[in-house]
């Protein structure tokens, strides 16, 4: 006997399901924004093992990370301050309205008065200086991926000290 196409089409068991779908990816995305690439590499690689975190770009510079963000749309933006082109600060101003449930965090050993109040203004989440235990970094990302606002004990204090002059 010949099998036709239409005979193994009305083979077909029962009971047999749809395959499953895949499972949903419900990590958190981020998008590195660092100038260094040691301290990129390393915290992509140290990220990558987290497993609620999906690393989904880097950019070394503020231009290319307005670029990647806009086209990316991460859930949070893990940013340094001082870069060559754009500063963090600027990078902030132009992604704000273009993408407002993005999160973002700071991670710079710049902590100057003019700084902090442009981070402020711009809306950051969070801040970790560069300072701090990777372990601090991992408290401010899950703090601010589950949408709280996290920063570290140094921001604070620079903050009240010069909250008079912001």
């Amino acid at each position: 006997m010949k099998n036709t196409l239409k005979d193994s089409l009305k083979k077909k068991p029962k009971d047999s399901a749809p395959p499953p779908l895949p499972a949903a990816d419900l990590r958190k995305t981020i998008l590195i924004v660092e100038d260094q690439a040691a301290i990129r590499e390393m915290i992509t690689e140290v990220l990558k093992s987290y497993n609620q975190f999906k690393i989904i770009g880097t950019a070394s510079e503020g231009q290319a990370a307005v670029e990647l963000a806009l086209k990316l749309r991460p859930d949070i933006l893990l940013l340094d301050v001082l870069m060559p082109g754009l500063s963090g600060i600027e990078v902030l101003r132009r992604l704000n309205k273009s993408i407002p449930r993005m999160r973002v965090v700071v991670f710079s050993a710049k902590q100057e008065p003019q700084i902090i109040r442009g981070l402020i203004q711009k809306g950051m989440h969070g801040f970790v200086n560069k300072n701090s235990s990777l372990s601090e970094l991992r408290q401010a990302l899950d703090k601010v991926s589950l949408g709280e606002n996290w920063y570290n004990e140094t921001f604070s204090q620079t903050v009240d000290r010069k909250s008079t002059r912001l």
